[in-house]
């Protein structure tokens, strides 16, 4: 009797493929240059009339984040950043402000406050003739805030050795209106405390 035999075939392996032959692969140096912190940091001060009895028009944008006193450290830890959003708070300066000569008689009233990317409003006209604007009494507390979210420019990262440059600006602007009567000279008005939520990245 003829028997069939089985044909068996011979399976060669498969070769490996040597690591620096397969696709290109993107390595860290070290991974925590991955990681990214967030931090609030804060900046008070005052706003004081001028000598002429006025308030002039003020500005408060993100560049002045590396003025806080917090900054030094964070600058030495952290290689990169980027504000993300910024946030003031006001507050009427008690007794100075409206119980004293003239500006008990003749008080601010009331401020205007807008946004701005890029170009810092100058003038008046300026703050009054943007898009978002916020009108409050100087008798009390406000706050006032703005962010990056539709500023592409402001998201990129900045070294933290240099400052935010000035295509990469954004904050706001307060002034007094309307700005007659005159009101005391050279007094404090209002304290404020000014908040910046950053965030950090690449530890050195």
């Amino acid at each position: 009797m003829k028997h069939n035999a089985r044909k068996t075939t011979r399976r060669t392996p498969k070769r490996s493929v040597p690591i620096n032959q397969s696709m290109p692969l993107k390595l860290y140096k070290d991974l925590r240059d991955l990681r990214t912190v967030s931090r609030v940091l804060r900046l008070s001060g005052v706003i004081n009339s001028t000598a002429g009895g006025d308030i002039s028009i003020l500005a408060f944008n993100s560049a002045t984040v590396n003025t806080t006193p917090d900054w030094a450290n964070f600058s030495q830890e952290f290689q990169e950043y980027r504000v993300r959003n910024m946030r003031t708070v006001f507050s009427p300066c008690y007794p100075d402000a409206y119980q004293s000569g003239v500006a008990s008689t003749n008080p601010c009233g009331m401020v205007a406050l807008s946004r701005f990317w890029v170009h810092v409003p100058t003038t008046a006209s300026n703050v009054l003739q943007e898009a978002v604007i916020k009108f409050s009494s100087t008798g009390r507390s406000f706050s006032f805030d703005n962010n990056y979210s539709s500023f592409p420019n402001a998201q990129l990262w900045t070294d933290t050795t240099s400052g935010v440059t000035a295509d990469k600006y954004y904050g706001y602007s307060i002034i007094r209106v309307p700005n007659t009567p005159l009101i005391g000279a050279s007094t404090a008005y209002f304290g404020y405390v000014q908040e910046f939520d950053v965030e950090f990245r690449a530890p050195r």
